[in-house]
């Protein structure tokens, strides 16, 4: 049985919620990065149109640097959290799901894609690039889970009109040294080795019942196209 449910989706939701509830007031910069915020920006972007994310079971955000960091986990803690005897950046938050009391798992990272851009909204998620190059990196430092490949792929087709779109947004928003890590990232994973592409195509079998051929093949396509603007942008 899947671990992406309605139910796994509610409630990391509501831990979501919950947690920019408490962080509101927090003289601490922070970002929601990971599935969670691929889900807002999906759902931002989505319009009338209709497709499926199969969300993501826990809430990651990010702060600048470790003092911050652990200053975020303290706040989290006195408002009600726990921490993780087995994850130091992970801490347990209580919630309340359709009149239950449940925990969902919250991590707390230091991350330097924070400090890209200026946070709007009550919820303050990392710009689309920061994001696609956020879910990128773990492929360079061999830290990669399947999951990493979909979000991207699921970023590259449906967070914006076009993936050329996304490349302009990344030469707008990221310093140049972080808009050629994610044409590098790109093209190795997505269009060279594959297996960020790879890694889409399963997951979008398994949870979409798509064809894994067809699938990778579009995988592939999308990042072509975003490396190449990225390239003419670059004079790469």
């Amino acid at each position: 049985m899947s671990a992406y449910t309605e139910r796994s989706r509610a409630i990391s939701r509501a831990a979501l919620v919950t947690v920019c509830r408490i962080l509101k007031d927090s003289e601490t910069e922070y970002r929601v990065i990971g599935g969670c915020a691929v889900l807002m920006v999906l759902e931002d972007s989505a319009g009338e149109r209709a497709f499926d994310y199969v969300g993501t079971l826990d809430v990651d955000i990010a702060t600048g640097d470790p003092q911050s960091r652990n200053a975020l986990e303290r706040t989290l803690l006195d408002a009600g959290a726990r921490p993780d005897p087995n994850d130091a950046d992970r801490v347990w938050i209580p919630i309340k799901l359709y009149g239950e009391r449940v925990e969902a798992p919250v991590d707390v990272v230091a991350s330097q894609l924070v400090m890209i851009a200026e946070a709007s909204g009550d919820i303050p998620a990392l710009p689309l690039p920061a994001l696609l190059l956020s879910k990128m990196r773990p492929y360079g430092n061999k830290g990669a889970k399947g999951k990493d490949g979909y979000d991207a792929y699921m970023l590259l087709a449906h967070a914006a009109s076009s993936p050329e779109k996304i490349a302009r947004a990344a030469i707008e928003v990221l310093p140049r040294a972080l808009a050629e890590e994610l044409l590098k990232l790109t093209n190795v994973f997505f269009v060279m080795k594959r297996r960020a592409a790879r890694d889409a195509a399963m997951l979008l079998r398994d949870y979409h019942g798509v064809n894994r051929n067809e699938a990778l093949r579009e995988a592939v396509h999308l990042a072509q196209r975003l490396v190449q603007e990225l390239q003419r942008l670059l004079g790469a």
